[in-house]
Order: structure tokens, then C-alpha cells, then sequence
């Protein structure tokens, strides 16, 4: 059966562990009214130890104390002590720490110091002053275990979400520490790249390191975990071995816990062309001269939740952006059966930020007419009026700054009528 006693194996652990949190609790001074950890003891061997549970039931916390964000960074009130090795956290500079211990946070972009991913991999080893061969070894090797080597050289700005998840790990592999922290790493990864982070987590546990992962995704680590720790309300609620967790199957789930199975995914029809929805039609979009999307015609169905999928880099934040209107596009536009949502009301229908309109490439072809068709009533088409608390403004006038013509959503109706296909109201 499952120890649901932390203590007793923290105690056994101790002796061979480079972690030893023994009998913490935090609480937070931003948010004082409970404690965020109580009664924690955990002192993981070498190898890979799991902090699973609910969204805010502090794994992450776990992970700031033996970092030492907890108490160098964020204030709290804590009692009990955290050591690595033999020196206790609290009485660590975090240089020392950062000697030891590497991070991937939860939101990576949060922890990079440069904009460039070689001086990212490079940053850590800098300030310690290892020599440029090494650190230049170091880099190139970490670029190799993580399968970025097509990313060396390149902007974070220009990276996807799921790839600069991937700088972050390549930047703590870079460490050599012999303890390594991931918090969530999986979140951004794309289905390939999870099973290519899997085995190198099974190479860095190969080489001896003590590896810390809180995570919600679950079945990649099957066969890779020794340990797991339920995290219920800041208390370690149960511990499992590793292979006894991947048998509980369906009562994961009654834990409040993701599946330990890899999730199927089944086909759909693809929606006709003629579907009520969001059409997406000849959109084009690049960074820096390279294409990072190109779509022909794509359709979202009205009253359907639709998933966008696809490898990290592939161009699904950039299409979520052009849906919003917060990108431009080199060709191609994106409407609803109803109402223009892309080229034309995006720009020109900004609540509260009509004053920058006029700054904007789509101010000419706006008030010139050019997109206006696309506004045009007829028989009441349009879709539910905004919310009535909504504000809008909207320019009238040529001139630059134009005059700001304010209207709420209670005259949208009379206000939509007026648009013309051919010019303004």
C-alpha cells in the first residue's frame, strides 16, 4: 500500500539525499489567511521524484524552497527548515543555490535574461566564470539533448510558446547541476516533443541527478518516476513508488488527477466550406522573412468548440492571434458569417483605443471605404449586440488625431444599420 505518511520515508531518505525539507510551513505575505505548505518533509534520492495534485495546492511552492525563492525572493512567514546538502537554504546566497540547483520555471519567458538563445544557454555559466571553450561545449551539448540545434542562434521574440519551453530545459541541462527542478515542462510541448523530453529525462537520471518535476500531464513519466507525492492542500497526502502510482489506473482520476494513460485523439469531419462560423481565407503571415503561416481556407463552426493542435512552432499562437485581430497579416483576411472580425473591425473597433487607429496601416483603407462592404447590414444579420457596459469609439474624421465619436452597445443595432457598402455612416 501507499505510505500516506511522508514523514516516515523522509526520515529514511535523509541520509542519502541533497534535499531535506523537514517539517516546513509557508505561508505567504501576500496572502495570510492560510498557509500555502504545512508540515512538508520530503528528502528525495537521486532520481526522479514526482509532486502531483490540484492546481494550487503548492508544488510549486515545494520547488521555490528548494531553489530559494522561498524566503529570498517572495516573503513569507516559514517554519521548519530546507537544506541542500549539508547548508541550509535560508543562510544561502542564491548564487550559491543556483551552484546546485537548476529551474525551469512554469512560464519560462519569466526567466531568461537575454534575447537570444545562445547567450540564454551561456548566461548561467557567465557569472560563474566558466571558460568561454567550456561554456561554448556546454551550450552546444545542451542545444543536442534537448533537439534544438535548428533553434541556436535565434530570437526568443521569434519563438513559439512550446520552443521556448524548450530553450528553458536546454538552459538547466546546460548547468550541470546535479539537481534539476521542472515545473510543468510538458505544458507548451507539442506530443512529439513530450516523448523526446521524456527520454532525456531518463538520460539526465542515468548521470545521477536529482530531478524535481510538479506536473499535471502524467502519462509520459511511466517507467521513469521512483517516487510520487500527492500534494493535497499544502500537505503531502500520500506517497507512492513509481510503479505502484501507474497502477492505480481509473482512481487517479477519483485523486483528482489527470490519466495515467496517453489520451486518444479522434478524427472529426472537416466542416463545409458553406458551415455559419469563422471563415479563415488565403491568411499569410511572416516574421524576420520566414512563413510561419498559410492557410488557404480553414472555418471555424458557429456553436462548436474547436481545438487547434499541431508541433510547436507550427503557427497555432499566430493564428489565434490574427483571429483576435493582434496581428497583422501579409495576405488574406478572417470573417464571421455575420460580421467582419479581421482587416476591418479589429483596427477600427478598439474600446477605448480608437486614438491609435489613425497611427495604424488599416487607417486608409478603412476610411477610404475599401473595407467597408464588409459591414454592411442587411436584414438585421449581425451578430448579438456587444454588452451594454462595453464603450466604443469610432473615427469619423480624415483628419489626424480624427475626431472620436463615442456610442454604447444599446444604439449598435441603429449604428450598424447606417454602414453602407460603399463608405461611412
Amino acid at each position: 500500500m501507499a505510505n500516506t505518511s511522508a514523514d516516515t520515508n523522509a526520515a529514511t531518505n535523509r541520509g542519502a539525499s541533497m534535499v531535506d525539507i523537514d517539517n516546513v510551513s509557508v505561508t505567504y505575505a501576500a496572502a495570510p489567511e492560510r498557509p500555502v505548505l504545512e508540515n512538508v518533509n520530503f528528502a528525495p534520492q537521486p532520481g526522479i521524484t514526482l509532486l502531483c495534485g490540484a492546481s494550487g495546492s503548492g508544488k510549486s511552492s515545494v520547488l521555490r524552497l528548494i531553489n530559494g525563492l522561498i524566503p529570498h525572493f517572495h516573503a513569507v512567514t516559514q517554519t521548519g527548515t530546507v537544506r541542500l546538502g549539508s547548508k541550509l537554504v535560508a543562510d544561502m546566497q542564491l548564487y550559491e543555490i543556483g551552484k546546485s540547483c537548476a529551474t525551469v520555471f512554469q512560464n519560462p519567458r519569466t526567466q531568461f535574461f537575454t534575447t537570444e538563445v545562445d547567450s540564454e544557454l551561456a548566461f548561467a555559466g557567465q557569472n560563474f566564470q566558466v571558460p568561454a571553450d567550456e561554456l561554448r561545449k556546454r551550450s552546444a551539448a545542451a542545444l543536442r539533448d534537448v533537439g534544438i540545434t535548428d533553434l541556436a542562434g535565434r530570437s526568443l521574440r521569434t519563438l513559439s510558446g512550446g520552443q521556448v519551453q524548450k530553450v528553458a530545459c536546454a538552459q538547466a541541462v546546460a548547468q550541470t547541476t546535479p539537481i534539476m527542478l521542472f515545473d510543468e515542462p510538458t505544458s507548451n510541448l507539442d506530443p512529439a516533443a513530450i516523448i523526446e523530453f521524456a527520454a532525456l529525462l531518463g538520460r539526465l537520471k542515468a548521470q545521477g541527478k536529482t530531478i524535481i518535476i510538479a506536473e499535471h500531464r502524467l502519462y509520459f513519466l511511466r517507467g521513469l518516476v521512483d517516487q510520487v507525492l500527492l500534494i493535497v492542500g499544502g500537505r503531502v497526502a500520500h506517497t507512492y513508488p513509481g510503479e505502484e502510482f501507474f497502477g492505480l489506473g481509473a482512481k487517479a482520476q477519483e485523486l483528482g488527477l489527470r490519466t495515467l494513460e496517453k489520451p486518444q485523439l479522434n478524427k472529426v469531419p472537416e466542416p463545409s466550406p458553406a458551415e455559419r462560423g469563422v471563415h479563415v481565407r488565403g491568411v499569410q503571415v511572416s516574421f524576420g522573412g520566414r512563413r510561419v503561416l498559410d492557410i488557404a481556407d480553414m472555418c471555424f463552426p458557429e456553436g462548436k468548440v474547436t481545438g487547434i493542435i499541431g508541433p510547436n512552432g507550427a503557427g497555432k499562437t499566430t493564428l489565434a492571434r490574427v483571429l483576435c485581430g493582434l496581428q497583422r497579416v501579409q495576405a488574406g483576411r478572417s470573417w464571421s458569417c455575420r460580421m467582419c472580425t479581421a482587416n476591418c473591425l479589429p483596427k477600427a473597433l478598439r474600446r477605448r483605443r480608437a486614438q491609435n487607429f489613425w497611427r495604424s496601416s488599416a487607417w486608409n483603407s478603412w476610411r477610404t471605404g475599401t473595407h467597408c462592404r464588409c459591414l454592411a447590414a442587411r436584414n438585421n444579420d449581425w451578430c448579438a449586440p456587444p454588452p451594454s457596459a462595453w464603450t466604443y469609439q469610432f473615427c469619423f474624421s480624415t483628419s489626424q488625431p480624427p475626431v472620436l465619436t463615442t456610442i454604447t452597445s444599446n444604439w449598435w443595432p441603429n449604428y450598424s444599420a447606417a454602414w453602407q457598402p460603399t463608405g461611412k455612416p
